[in-house]
């Protein structure tokens, strides 16, 4: 079973003004609920409004981005750990973070040496610095390997404090011209060496704002992008899935005086999505479409005590094993248990799966409707539509949020009596494949599916996805109303801390990326916006997050067993490339990109801001293309061919004009003659 150990954000909360400042932010405690006798029901939406607002500014502070624009590099960091020491921002060639007292010793510095010339190769660096290392008999050892998708030399150096030797690495790579040069010093003091190096791994490279000589266009053939950039590139790649599920609980036993013929469960859920093909099939978690009844039954009617089953369930059981009438007081008495105790909870399921297990009750599905949000809008669910007669209608129809059809599933049901009484847990990948209905003649933008084998420990890592702790759910143990969220991904990063192997052989990748509820099916990226994972589960504690993804290997079987082909997509790559020549400021040519992605994909959620802004920048005169209001390119080429006419014109001329004195002067010969 998936475990998700989730922030409690707490589920009763209420405030007025007046008994807001009697806390402050700051001493608005986790649980709410202990102080809820305190606030009238009318401050309950404000004080909830405000602690949204804490968790969310806490979610945001928690990690933060040291950028150079002018030198092109990039740190991802949490600045609770490191501080960091520079002369000035975006302008020193220089920065070192040093890490917190309470965490360890450790430092890692970076400098730029933009007077090298361009001409400077890796291996020509290398050997200066060898020699230079040797010289002063600092050398241990050399490793070519990378850093920031560079490759990069990595020396082990050793210097000399009270008479004892203490290694050190520094580092060595080339970018747009510049030098980077990288020392990393940490001491054997807690887990110095484990942050020093997970800083190292988060370090990318871009292209400068001002590159250090400009040869032309810029090629847009870039291979590595920083995780603000690579957010942007996928983010129309990446949906929001939302699905409504009602299941029938029927009771096959009609000598039971406790439980009725027949339970209505109805509920809705979410998780994440990719779009893996221009013809709108989308890739996700098994666990995201929610296919067996048994899973709605214990994800969702078993935190749901009220549910009149549920009392009715208690009662039957208890006279089943006792033949004891419980009274109404009893029975909410124990279902409060189930819901502080969690093996008094795990007890019931178990007793409940014994009867599904018998055939005294069965479960089934009974009306299932799947949703791919694909815009911006907000994502309207009237809870009062989510039953059995209403639940086609739920959803506030608009015209981003597109009707799905589930595919093809690789999904074992851990949920059955079989799994759970028998511990007999089928084998499955844990993915599945929706196709959107209805789409008419648009393509999609598809995420490329790299290859998760080639991983390696520390490589950082990139994950979008929809987390219900702050864009919702159905249950309401969230930030933000799920029956109105706004579709705003989440965008988290981290790195792969092992790899490992689930209990059928498969590929697992560790990592130490946050991953919540709603998350699920989510793609995890590399630098070159290549999909490496896919979100599964995780678990949260007190020693770290124990986070996994999927290989992307089990999508692409389930795509190659179901016939459908995973191509080229040119929307995807017109709109990187388009996005390329926007930050490099070719206006022009990112606009003509955006055009042809809007001609591909009329629905695209942020084509359309782009096309603007490339505009007003033309306007502005800031295109590096242009000249005179013309691209350089096309002006080039007409000169070229201008003076190529002119010569050939001249040519020509001449050519005629000797060709006609050479008549003349034969005309003259034979006169005289």
């Amino acid at each position: 079973m998936l475990l998700f150990l989730l922030v409690g954000i707490g589920i009763s909360i209420g405030a007025v003004e007046q008994q807001l400042s009697l806390y402050g932010k700051a001493n608005i405690p986790e649980d709410l609920s202990t102080i809820e006798a305190q606030f009238t029901p009318e401050g309950f939406t404000k004080l909830k409004t405000l602690r949204a607002q804490l968790e969310a500014e806490k979610l945001t502070k928690q990690n933060q981005t040291f950028t150079q624009t002018t030198y092109g590099y990039q740190f991802f960091y949490n600045p609770t750990w490191w501080k960091i020491e520079t002369q000035a921002a975006d302008v020193s060639n220089r920065v070192t973070f040093r890490l917190d007292s309470s965490l360890g010793d450790a430092s890692v510095t970076l400098v730029v040496d933009s007077s090298d010339p361009q001409n400077s190769s890796l291996e020509q660096l290398r050997e200066t610095v060898e020699s230079e290392y040797r010289e002063k008999g600092q050398f241990v050892s050399k490793e070519l390997t990378t850093i920031g998708a560079q490759p990069a030399y990595r020396f082990l150096l050793t210097e000399t404090h009270f008479g004892e030797k203490t290694e050190y690495e520094e580092w060595w790579t080339i970018n747009s011209g510049y030098l980077y040069h990288i020392t990393v010093r940490y001491a054997p003091l807690l887990e110095s060496q484990a942050y020093a190096l997970t800083l190292l791994n988060t370090l990318t490279f871009f292209s400068p704002q001002v590159p250090p000589a400009v040869k032309g266009i810029t090629s847009t053939s870039k291979t590595s992008y920083t995780p603000v950039e690579i957010a942007e590139i996928v983010s129309p790649s990446v949906v929001n899935l939302i699905h409504l599920k009602c299941i029938k609980m029927i009771n096959k036993d009609r000598s039971d005086i406790y439980l009725k013929p027949e339970y209505d469960f109805c509920a809705t859920g979410k998780g994440t999505g990719m779009i893996v093909t221009e013809q709108g099939y989308i890739a996700t978690n098994g666990h995201v479409a929610n296919v067996y009844p048994e899973q709605s039954l214990i994800e969702q009617v078993f935190h749901a005590p009220a549910h009149p089953f549920m009392k009715d369930l208690v009662r039957d059981i208890t006279y089943r094993t006792s033949f004891v009438s419980l009274t109404d007081q009893a029975v909410e008495s124990l279902l409060e248990v189930t819901q502080t105790n969690p093996t008094a909870l795990n007890s019931l399921m178990n007793a409940t799966m014994k009867l599904l297990d018998g055939g005294l009750l069965e479960v089934k599905n009974e009306v299932t409707k799947y949703y791919v949000q694909l815009g911006r809008e907000a994502i309207k669910i009237d809870p009062h539509r989510v039953n059995p007669d209403m639940i086609t209608s739920a959803v506030t129809p608009v015209s981003s949020i597109i009707e799905a059809e589930l595919v093809a599933l690789d999904f074992p049901n851990r949920y059955s009596p079989a799994a759970q009484l028998r511990n007999q847990d089928g084998k499955g990948t844990d993915v599945a494949i929706f196709k959107l209905k209805d789409t008419g003649s648009q393509r999609f933008p598809a995420v490329t599916l790299g290859v998760s084998s080639s991983l390696k420990p520390g490589e950082p890592l990139v994950i979008l996805g929809f987390p219900s702790l702050v864009e919702g759910d159905s249950r309401g143990n969230s930030l933000i109303d799920y029956t109105n969220a706004a579709r705003t991904q989440s965008v988290t990063q981290g790195i792969v801390s092992a790899l490992k192997h689930d209990n059928t052989g498969r590929l697992l990748i560790q990592t130490d990326a946050s991953i919540e509820r709603g998350t699920s099916g989510g793609p995890a990226f590399n630098s070159k916006t290549e999909v490496v994972g896919i979100v599964t589960f995780g678990v949260e504690g007190t020693l770290g997050n124990y986070n996994f993804l999927r290989d992307t290997a089990d999508i692409k079987s389930l795509l190659d067993t179901n016939q459908i082909p995973v191509q080229k997509n040119p929307v995807f790559e017109k709109w990187r490339e388009g996005l390329t020549y926007f930050w490099n400021g070719y206006y022009t040519k990112a606009s003509n990109n955006f055009r042809l992605v809007k001609q591909m994909y009329p629905g695209h959620p942020t084509v359309d801001e782009y096309i603007s802004e490339a505009k007003a920048a033309i306007v502005q005169g800031k295109d590096r293309g242009l000249f005179l209001g013309f691209e350089k390119e096309v002006l080039i080429r007409v000169v070229f061919y201008t003076f190529l006419f002119l010569i050939s014109s001249l040519l020509v001329w001449k050519l005629l004009m000797a060709k006609k004195n050479h008549i003349v002067v034969s005309s003259q010969i034979r006169t005289e003659v």
